[in-house]
């Protein structure tokens, strides 16, 4: 799957102060592993796999469910079961 296509399109975020976001940057798997290590705002048992303009942070845990994980806070939301339903509420123009 080729996941740049979907860059800037926007998805929702189901968190009141957020309501929407976009992914502006995918991080290839040593990027991902690099800013996973010792990454105060991501727990155990996480990977990032993007980001969005704002520098919160998308994630995937151990069982596949994506989160949006808001870097001021370490908040996280829950987006999708896995990256392929999470793909399905990206809207593509």
């Amino acid at each position: 799957m080729d996941n740049e296509e979907y860059t800037g399109c926007p998805f929702p975020v189901p968190h009141p102060e957020v309501v929407e976001s976009c992914i502006d940057y995918w991080f290839d798997d040593e990027e991902a592993l690099l800013t996973t290590q010792d990454n105060p705002v991501i727990p155990s048992g996480y990977k990032v796999i993007a980001r969005d303009p704002g520098d919160d942070l998308i994630l995937v845990s151990e069982n596949d469910a994506i989160y949006y994980c808001r870097h001021e806070t370490g908040d996280l939301i829950k987006l999708a079961e896995n990256i392929e339903s999470f793909i399905k509420t990206i809207e593509m123009d």
